[in-house]
């Protein structure tokens, strides 16, 4: 084991920022050449303009060790060390008091990216750190297994390196092409990424859209009629000299993407490509993902799609043709990066406290105090610097807090007034979608822990859109009101309709609302046996828009097993899918009226119908119209008893998205549907004998977890889920 002589001066209060501190950083590089990441997330904060009165070193560990006792604090970065390195690191920064820091913005914990012996040494030093440092809070929450003190920084941007005057003179190139030129970066192991592109790429050439995508970063290897390397210079790989590079070739380019594929590893990443772009004055397509979703502002500030080559052609073709677009989304997102996204005296400062060298407004308490101080959910040090503690009742600007203080701060009075307890929980929004939650007066972030965690409650819930006053009968994500009169336009699309008419006393109230789509379609009924000679009289008098087709079927998997097994090759036989039934529930009075209430959401009249079918036609991102919850269910989304059944109908589909809490779904199993939307259901051959015998079953079923399945299609389909309300509401 080393050791060093133990000769630290005494240690005290942190001394202000001004007075002189030493430091040693330890990156990848080896105290050589710096990595990017090692840049933009350590370097450029450590620079004089921002930690004025601090002297650093980025060295090897060898050097490091040497001068370990004269230092306050040392810097490790992402997989620098070796297990025996990290073992001997740990032991020296104790021997001399030496603060002891690991950064890493991606998840090295995870895959086969790095040795084994290197990630034996990360989760070493993760463990023993005296705090860890990250740019994401979805990071943030895997990495508290390890560390009780996980801070995250975001990253940001130098404005002496992207957006000062560029005092070297970087070689310039031209590209010669008259098509479209497209700029894609990033390292090898982001060929993957790439690929999600080049379906759509290759569809957008055939169609007569010249277009290019110019990789800088991966390698020659991923060169393609469509997709070319470019180089950079010898000499200008280091990262300030790239980016003095870069910016004097941006021009060659009319805008860039940032493909993702959607896997754990990349749900840890930052957004720090749609930060490059926008710096340059480049316009985005970024994947609708964890990492860009909280930055980019969909058609504000960028493109965000779900990866489908429907999708990514869409919107590839979109860019490409419209100019307008391209520079209205230029000039956004780079003043977003220039207000919000450049490094700044505040962030020195939350930089200067994680380092040690400053007493800040926060400090880790030694033991956390109960569920809500243990959790990931609440991030006291965000919670502290999001806001200001004079607003926070805690004192003067320079208050230690430590993350006890912080949680009890949250629990008496910050979540009065709606705080945030993260940037990844919503208090307000928690209590607007589960009202049982609010009616009962209780905190919102201590029920999710206690209870609505493992029911599947979303932690931060969708918002509606709609004026506040509107529909207050009705609740959910709704973003889209629908008019109520006589008007209609009709689709060109093909549209079948599935009637599962069990109970046939309820049929004549549907057939009214089906009377509102007001142009020929399929009337797919399914019926006992007992019943289909009555009804198809019934119906074929009433609907004459109709063309009826009419099974019988046995009392099995209830409304869904019908379409899905018996009916599923006509349905595909469609565009558009509307989805009803004769709905009885009669084992809680909270559902009295429910079925009134979403027929008149899905077929309220000619006017909404035509709505609905507009959306479906004319908006290609949207795959799935669903109706609001009813106002008295007050718990939903949730799981009930069907999480493990639908996790593994999700596994069974290859889904790799989020599985911690329920999607919004159409409850009570009303909705219209593009048809494209259903395949990857229908591919999975369900047979009648999956379903469950009937006997009388609340939840629990796989009709149950089909019926939430629903909030998930349209995800694994590249499409999206839209909630609507009937400007009017059902009598």
């Amino acid at each position: 084991m080393l050791s060093i002589a133990r000769n630290k001066r005494n240690s005290g209060p942190a001394p202000r920022l001004n007075s002189v501190h030493e430091g040693i950083v330890i990156s990848p590089g080896g105290g050589k050449v710096p990595h990017g990441s090692t840049y933009i997330r350590i370097l450029e904060r450590l620079k004089v303009d921002y930690q004025s009165g601090l002297e650093w070193g980025h060295v090897s560990f060898d050097e490091a060790v040497k001068v370990l006792d004269a230092q306050d604090f040392i810097l490790v970065q992402r997989n620098s060390l070796s297990l025996d390195q990290s073992i001997n690191l740990v032991e020296l920064c104790r021997q001399s008091r030496v603060r002891l820091l690991f950064e890493m913005d991606d998840d090295l914990t995870i895959g086969n990216r790095i040795a084994e012996d290197q990630i034996l040494a990360i989760k070493h030093l993760l463990t023993h750190a005296d705090c860890v440092i990250t740019s994401t809070p979805y990071l943030r929450k895997k990495l508290r297994q390890y560390n009780a003190d996980v801070r995250v920084i975001p990253n940001k941007l130098c404005s002496e390196t992207w957006l000062g005057d560029n005092y070297l003179v970087p070689p310039k190139f031209e590209i010669e092409d008259d098509g479209v030129k497209i700029l894609y970066m990033g390292t090898y192991s982001h060929a993957g990424d790439l690929d999600i592109v080049r379906p759509a790429l290759d569809l957008l050439n055939k169609k007569g859209v010249k277009a290019t995508v110019y990789a800088i970063g991966i390698g020659q290897d991923i060169e393609s009629e469509t997709v070319k390397s470019i180089s950079v210079p010898d000499g200008w790989g280091i990262y300030p000299k790239f980016v003095s590079w870069l910016r004097v070739n941006s021009q060659n380019f009319d805008f860039a993407i940032a493909p993702l594929e959607n896997n754990e590893f990349n749900r840890c990443k930052s957004g720090l490509k749609y930060l490059d772009y926008g710096a340059i004055n480049l316009p985005g397509i970024f994947s609708e993902s964890v990492s860009y979703s909280q930055l980019v502002k969909n058609n504000e500030t960028g493109l965000l799609i779900k990866n489908t080559a429907e999708n990514w052609l869409r919107a590839l073709e979109r860019m490409c043709v419209d100019t307008r677009l391209r520079s209205r989304l230029a000039s956004a997102a780079f003043v977003d990066v220039e207000r919000h996204h450049l490094l700044n005296r505040r962030d020195s400062f939350i930089y200067a406290e994680a380092l040690g060298i400053i007493r800040g407004k926060f400090k880790p308490a030694e033991v956390l105090d109960g569920e809500v101080a243990q959790s990931g959910d609440f991030d006291p040090h965000w919670y502290v610097h999001s806001y200001d503690p004079s607003a926070l009742d805690m004192g003067a600007q320079n208050i230690l807090v430590n993350s006890n203080d912080a949680v009890s701060h949250y629990l008496s009075i910050g979540a009065s007034r709606n705080y945030d307890p993260s940037p990844t929980f919503s208090t307000r929004r928690y209590l607007e979608r589960y009202t049982d939650v609010k009616e009962a007066g209780l905190n919102a972030l201590t029920h999710y822990l206690n209870s609505g965690k493992t029911e599947g409650r979303q932690p931060s819930p969708k918002g509606r859109t709609i004026p506040a006053n509107v529909r207050l009968d009705a609740n959910g994500p709704i973003s889209h009101l629908l008019p109520f009169g006589d008007e209609y336009t009709p689709s060109e699309s093909k549209i079948a309709v599935h009637l599962h008419a069990f109970h046939l006393e309820l049929v004549d109230d549907v057939i009214e609302h089906l009377a509102n789509i007001q142009q020929n379609y399929t009337l797919l009924v399914s019926a006992k046996a007992d019943d289909v000679a009555a009804l198809r009289n019934k119906l074929t008098e009433s609907l004459p828009l109709a063309s009826l087709n009419i099974i019988a079927v046995e009392n099995r998997g209830r409304d869904v097993a019908p379409w899905v097994v018996s009916l599923r090759d006509e349905i595909m036989a469609h565009d558009i899918f509307c989805h009803i039934h004769t709905k009885k529930t009669v084992h809680t009075d909270k559902h009295k009226n429910w079925r009134s209430y979403l027929l008149h959401e899905v077929l309220a009249s000619p006017a909404s119908v035509s709505k609905i079918l507009s959306l479906l036609d004319d908006e290609p991102n949207i795959g799935l119209i669903s109706p609001p919850y009813l106002a008295r269910l007050s718990t939903q989304p949730q799981w009930g008893a069907n999480r493990d059944r639908l996790i593994n109908l999700l596994s069974q589909m290859n889904y790799e998205g989020q599985k911690d809490y329920c999607e919004d779904y159409p409850a009570g199993s009303f909705f219209w549907v593009k048809t494209e939307v259903l395949k990857p259901l229908f591919d999975l051959g369900l047979t009648l004998n999956d379903f469950e015998i009937e006997a009388g079953q609340n939840d629990g079923t796989l009709a149950h977890a089909i019926e939430r399945l629903m909030g998930y299609l349209p995800s694994i389909s590249g499409f999206d889920t839209v909630c609507t309300a009937v400007e009017k509401p059902v009598d």
